[in-house]
């Protein structure tokens, strides 16, 4: 199952990488620099959408490699013979503190959108749509973080990069919230 979903997720972010570079090169105009300066220079032109897709991207192929790359199977220890279930009556370690790994990633995701839309100059109500997704995002990251430090079998490294990761996230929120954008 890992190996079918980290491949679609693989095809969906080259699907999204392909889109955004197609709609980059026709917002610049012939005679410009080479293909892979293309895009970067666009990101704005068509908020939120030349964002999305970019963002789309990157999960989908990062997501995506790192589902193919933990597809390898459990050890035969692990199993019980016959039935194909898991010999361990513990669940995994720490799938709250991954959780709020890809909830603080996803956290500054949607400040990345919140930025773009801003530098760009669009509507303050479009921007601030995706801010209040990002305060959103805050509060369940604390209600998450608070989860994950009183859960019993946690994945320290996760819940170390997760809070740090919200800490930053929270703090840029903060920031420009402060600021007036």
């Amino acid at each position: 199952m890992r190996r079918a979903g980290g491949t679609l997720l693989l095809f969906g972010g080259a699907v999204c990488l392909y889109f955004f570079v197609l709609r980059g090169a026709g917002t610049e105009g012939p005679g410009i620099e080479p293909l892979w300066n293309l895009p970067l220079r666009a990101l704005g032109a068509a908020w939120p959408r030349d964002t999305l897709l970019l963002l789309g991207a990157g999960w989908g192929i990062v997501g995506g490699w790192v589902l193919l790359l933990t597809a390898v199977g459990a050890p035969l220890a692990e199993y019980e013979f016959g039935t194909g279930r898991s010999a361990s009556r513990h669940p995994r370690r720490g799938a709250v503190s991954r959780l709020l790994l890809v909830h603080a990633l996803l956290l500054l995701s949607t400040l990345g959108v919140v930025f773009v839309g801003a530098r760009s100059g669009q509507p303050d109500g479009a921007v601030g749509l995706f801010f209040g997704v990002a305060a959103l995002q805050i509060v369940l990251g604390l209600l998450l973080v608070v989860i994950s430090v009183t859960e019993r079998r946690k994945s320290v490294p996760a819940l170390a990069a997760g809070i740090l990761l919200w800490l930053a996230g929270s703090a840029a929120g903060v920031a420009a919230f402060v600021q007036g954008g």
